[in-house]
């Protein structure tokens, strides 16, 4: 037990107006952590751009996009993930570098693989972000064998590392952001 002269002391010693403001941070971070999360997201797809833009990586399949995508369609339906998705597809080729005719194709993918992540969704996140992520490729190659063949051995390459890149990010942290958002 503790002595109680000694609790007094310690009282005295607490700054009661620090931790009156650390209790005021809990409480928001509590209230908005789901706001941070999604923020945090967005911050995700801008610095996996901005990488690919700085250090050239077009060849490999480095994005969030998908990913993002995918949780904000488990987490909030179709309609949020689709145009969540959408947007942050646009943002990244935008940053990213780049262009083509592949716009018209991947911007309205992203609605689709929202649509798919909010129906097919039953509690296995890496189950349903894999098999999004492969048929978001598997289109992508198709269309691209028929609409800009100069880039489809380049596609494949993208689109293997894609596929790796996000089951890795499924398996680490979609269950946790499910998990939180939902």
């Amino acid at each position: 037990m503790m002595d109680p002269l000694k609790f007094r002391e310690l009282l005295r010693r607490i700054e009661w107006k620090n931790l009156a403001l650390l209790a005021v941070a809990v409480a928001l971070l509590a209230a908005y952590f789901k706001l941070f999360i999604i923020t945090a997201l967005i911050a995700s797809v801008i610095a996996a751009s901005l990488l690919v833009q700085k250090f050239q990586l077009r060849l490999f399949g480095f994005e969030t996009v998908t990913f993002s995508t995918v949780i904000m369609g488990v987490a909030y339906g179709p309609v949020i993930g689709g145009i969540f998705g959408m947007a942050m597809v646009l943002v990244s080729l935008v940053i990213s570098g780049y262009f083509g005719i592949y716009y018209l194709w991947i911007i309205p993918e992203y609605a689709v693989a929202a649509y798919l992540a909010s129906q097919w969704y039953g509690g296995d996140i890496l189950s349903v972000g894999l098999n999004i992520t492969i048929i978001l490729q598997v289109a992508n190659i198709v269309l691209t064998y028929f609409f800009d063949r100069y880039s489809f051995f380049q596609h494949i390459v993208y689109s293997a590392t894609n596929i790796v890149f996000n089951f890795a990010a499924f398996a680490l942290f979609g269950p946790v952001l499910v998990g939180i958002l939902k």
